[in-house]
């Protein structure tokens, strides 16, 4: 998972933030990250690369389709 993280900090897709939850939810040593812009277009573009993955697959008997 670190390494996701990390490899996701270089590419700009998340960055650490200073939000944090309320105390009772929080623990001081954990980090907290959010989406950037790119971040966002890219799990956008993901998400799409899926849905036709699925929509594919379908087509072709190898999934159920929706009920």
């Amino acid at each position: 998972m670190y390494r996701s993280i990390q490899r996701m900090l270089e590419q700009g897709l998340i960055v650490e933030t200073n939000e944090r939850p309320s105390p009772e939810y929080d623990d001081e040593r954990r980090r907290y990250y959010r989406l950037t812009p790119v971040g966002i277009a890219a799990a956008k573009a993901e998400a799409a690369r899926l849905t036709e993955l699925v929509r594919m697959a379908r087509a072709r008997g190898l999934v159920p389709r929706k009920t």
